[in-house]
C-alpha cells in the first residue's frame, strides 16, 4: 500500500477543511485510510483509497447525508501545468473512495514541486457543498 505525496495530502487537507459533520468524518476516515491506486491519466490522476472493515460510515454518523456523491470547489495553480487543475472527492457507499485531480490543459506533471490551492470563492461557500452530500435541503 502507498501513501499519498505532500500535494495530495495539501488537496485533500483544503478540500475536508471546515466546520460540518460531513467533512469532520470524511477526515476521520481519511486518517485511517491507504491509498490503494494511483493512476495517473495523461491529463491528471485518479488516488483510490482503502479503508479498514471496521471504519464507519458517513450514512451512520450525519443524518439525511447521500450515500455516494462528490464535491470538490479548489483549484490549483502547479509549475510546469498551463492554467491549473481542479479536483473532485468521491464518496461511495459512505466511505471516501476516490480523489481525482484534472488539469485544465495541458499534460499532467510526474512530480508536482511548487503549487498554490485556493478555494473557488472565499469565503468557502459552505452552503453550496452541502447540496452535493444532503439528500434534503431542509437538513441545511
Amino acid at each position: 500500500m502507498k501513501s499519498m505525496n505532500t500535494f495530495e495530502q495539501a488537496v485533500m487537507d483544503k478540500l475536508l477543511w471546515g466546520d460540518d459533520l460531513v467533512l469532520s468524518e470524511l477526515r476521520e476516515q481519511l486518517a485511517k485510510a491507504v491509498v490503494k491506486e494511483r493512476e495517473l491519466t495523461g491529463t491528471g490522476f485518479y488516488l483510490t483509497f482503502s479503508l479498514p472493515e471496521d471504519s464507519r460510515k458517513l450514512t451512520d454518523q450525519v443524518p439525511n447525508v447521500k450515500s455516494d456523491f462528490c464535491f470538490g470547489d479548489i483549484n490549483a495553480e502547479i509549475e510546469n501545468l498551463e492554467n491549473g487543475a481542479s479536483f473532485l472527492i468521491w464518496v461511495k457507499g459512505g466511505k471516501l473512495n476516490i480523489l481525482e485531480g484534472y488539469s485544465y490543459h495541458g499534460t499532467w506533471p510526474e512530480t508536482i514541486e511548487g503549487f498554490h490551492i485556493e478555494y473557488f470563492s472565499e469565503p468557502r461557500d459552505m452552503t453550496k457543498l452541502r447540496e452535493q452530500w444532503l439528500s434534503s435541503p431542509a437538513a441545511c
